[in-house]
């Protein structure tokens, strides 16, 4: 099912100047994650006129947040392992955005909806992937490396953003923070180049809004300006916050067997997180990888800027919920 927003044709084409060439179609799929949203925030405001946009959604409720938004097509009822739900995401579209799920078989989520884009003539797909994804000993970067090969198997001229951990992830700090002052997790000593959200999704729209073929079958390094640990999050907030913040630092193997107990996350994710400290974040091999954000006209956002801008939702939590809720678990 289809919506347009602002006027557009139910065709998903505007209707155009005479003589005027009709901007390339390009499609987020899925749209309503947070990557995909902030890549249909960065085309709408800094590449209006070069690219049309269609966001797909699995379901109605999944997508009434994008009807905020301008110039945007939204299609409904695409799920990725139902092949039959795919053309309506892919008729007509000249490049997309293919942001992984959080599942354990997202492979074959990705695959199958990069196999229906092929069908449909789609010509290039931007994927996700994550940095030393070539080593293949976590799980996740087995995943990405999984990905990025079924691209080329297929033809498609690709790109891959290869990120890091995100900023975001600290907001599962909020409740403690705002009523301990105190972050607890695991990861002291070490390091790694978080990356904001917003500028994935302005490194993906730069891609997409590209209307030739520099980008074609590359990898970039999407990644924070510097790398941070734990500690120097906590320095942050404390400066930010103008108060004293702490991270307690209970160990790896602890958050392990926290994150197993507490059913946190699936046990592959958590296997997979474990094995990506162990072997990435808490050896320092993250510390010196350098951000390609600038080749795409990006400048990587300061983990202080990008805390001062979200400064009030770790302000004035309620003790109460925080004394009952566990201890807090972080993926960095």
């Amino acid at each position: 099912m289809a919506h347009m927003n602002a006027g557009l044709e139910s065709s998903g084409a505007p209707e155009s100047l005479e003589g005027a060439k009709t901007p390339p179609l390009v499609a987020i799929i899925p749209a309503t994650s947070q990557v995909g949203r902030a890549t249909i925030e960065s085309l709408l405001a800094h590449h209006p006129d070069k690219v049309r946009i269609r966001a797909a959604a699995r379901s109605l409720s999944q997508s009434d947040e994008l009807r905020s938004f301008q110039n945007l097509e939204i299609i409904e009822g695409v799920d990725a392992f139902l092949r039959e739900t795919h053309e309506a995401a892919f008729r007509g579209v000249e490049r997309c955005f293919i942001v992984a799920p959080k599942l354990e078989n997202r492979v074959e989520a990705v695959n199958l909806l990069m196999g229906s884009a092929q069908r449909c003539g789609v010509k290039h797909v931007v994927l996700i992937g994550g940095v030393f994804q070539e080593d293949e000993v976590c799980v996740m970067h087995q995943h990405w490396q999984a990905t990025k090969r079924h691209a080329q198997v297929l033809g498609l001229k690709w790109t891959q953003l290869q990120c890091v951990d995100f900023m975001e992830n600290v907001l599962q700090h909020k409740i403690t923070i705002a009523s301990e002052s105190r972050m607890y997790g695991t990861g002291r000593g070490g390091r790694s180049p978080a990356v904001a959200v917003h500028d994935i999704g302005a490194a993906a729209a730069s891609v997409l809004a590209c209307d030739d073929d520099r980008h074609f079958d590359r990898s970039y390094r999407i990644v924070g300006p510097a790398a941070i640990g734990p500690d120097n999050m906590a320095a942050a907030f404390s400066n930010v916050l103008g108060r004293q913040v702490q991270f307690v630092d209970y160990g790896l193997e602890k958050w392990r067997q926290d994150a197993l107990s507490l059913k946190k996350m699936p046990e592959w994710q958590v296997r997979g997180f474990y094995d990506w400290l162990r072997l990435y974040f808490l050896t320092g091999k993250l510390a010196d990888v350098k951000s390609d954000l600038p080749l795409l006209g990006v400048q990587p956002t300061r983990f202080e800027d990008w805390l001062r801008a979200r400064s009030s939702l770790f302000e004035g939590a309620d003790e109460t919920a925080a004394v009952a809720r566990q201890k807090e678990l972080v993926l960095s």
